[in-house]
């Protein structure tokens, strides 16, 4: 199975998780088999993941269950890089497979808790999404230091945990820099990645549910980051674009 890579987040200590999509929309998550996927599997780090990456994962096991539906089993050795896209092919392909809202994606069963979202265990049809804010995101850093984002939806205003791995440092520390740049891009139109994270218990909450987190932001005018802070030198001069990119995604599996 081969996916464009456009989940890319940090979860706690070094750990990460990747998402992506199939020539036809699907979200898959990889889970690599027996081994849990850190920083050093990151293409900057002698990796496989990236965002805007098209991945082989090899042969895949479907282990989902709701709302996780989206888990394939995989063999990490098996995988491979293939190439990346070109911005303007990648902001096409992904905003080509967005849902109109937040229920449209994981539906009636997200339920709102306080600035956020949950969903119960077993619950949902979906963990993974994506869709076009009406007005871009607001980042900043709650009185723990964490980066979250403001978001106006559907009439409820949201305070959502941002995961986006690249808002972060080696030290998994937030750049406020990358925030910045995001704040003033997203106005001009975004695609927001989407998910809910493993079950956990909430500090006021009984139980472990899935919470919502802004997974990824992907702005109009730079959906790879091209021109982020740090962002030096763009995919092409490294090498990494497919001249035939836009064909050879028509045939991924």
């Amino acid at each position: 199975m081969r996916i464009l890579v456009t989940h890319l987040t940090r979860m706690r200590e070094d750990r990460i998780c990747v998402a992506g999509l199939t020539n036809t929309g699907e979200h898959v998550r990889p889970v690599a088999d027996e081994q849990v996927l850190d920083r050093s599997h990151l293409l900057a780090n002698g990796g496989l993941f990236d965002v805007g990456a098209v991945v082989e994962l090899g042969e895949v096991e479907d282990v989902g269950v709701k709302p996780e539906v989206e888990d394939r089993l995989f063999a990490l050795a098996s995988a491979r890089y293939e190439f990346h896209l070109e911005p303007d092919t990648y902001w096409k392909f992904a905003s080509a497979h967005v849902k109109p809202g937040l229920r449209e994606i994981f539906g009636p069963d997200l339920q709102p808790v306080g600035g956020t979202m949950i969903v119960p265990v077993a619950k949902g049809e979906a963990s993974l999404g994506a869709f076009a804010p009406k007005s871009g995101p607001e980042l900043f850093l709650d009185d723990r230091g964490r980066v979250r984002a403001r978001l106006n939806h559907s009439g409820s205003s949201l305070r959502l945990p941002v995961t986006d791995i690249r808002v972060y440092d080696q030290r998994l520390n937030p750049r406020e820099d990358v925030m910045e740049w995001l704040n003033r891009e997203c106005r001009q139109g975004c695609v927001l990645t989407v998910g809910l994270s493993r079950p956990f218990k909430g500090a006021s909450r009984p139980i472990e549910e899935h919470w919502l987190q802004i997974n990824n932001l992907h702005p109009a005018s730079d959906p790879l980051w091209m021109n982020a802070p740090g962002s030096t030198v763009n995919s092409q001069e490294k090498g990494l674009v497919d001249p035939a990119a836009t064909t050879r995604l028509r045939v991924v599996k």
